[in-house]
């Protein structure tokens, strides 16, 4: 799914691996990445505990969400500075999704 974005002229890194994602994630520059797309269902960390220890490094990073929950309300109440427009709905078209990718980076 996210490499629909490398051929849009995106610089993208991919990790099967929440644990390696985090671990790259702090021994970069923190202005290496303007964006992190991350699925909410994965195995160790999942998206949301991800979410929490990248925006505990840098709080500026901006975060897209990748998911077939139908919970959001639920994480809304858990998350209340979760930007529901940075949710992307699986399965999603690569037009829905490049959408989605290009307006986090404008916010």
């Amino acid at each position: 799914t996210f490499l629909l974005a490398a051929p849009e002229g995106y610089n993208v890194d991919t990790f099967t691996d929440s644990y390696e994602a985090l671990k790259h994630f702090i021994n970069l520059n923190h202005s290496y990445y303007d964006l992190v797309i991350t699925d909410i269902r994965m195995s160790g960390l999942n998206g949301l505990q991800l979410y929490q220890k990248i925006k505990a490094i840098d709080n500026t990073i901006k975060v897209v969400f990748v998911s077939a929950l139908d919970s959001l309300q639920e994480m809304a109440s858990i998350f209340p500075d979760l930007d529901f427009r940075n949710i992307i709905r699986k399965p999603s078209s690569q037009e829905d999704f490049l959408d989605k990718v290009k307006a986090a980076l404008d916010a």
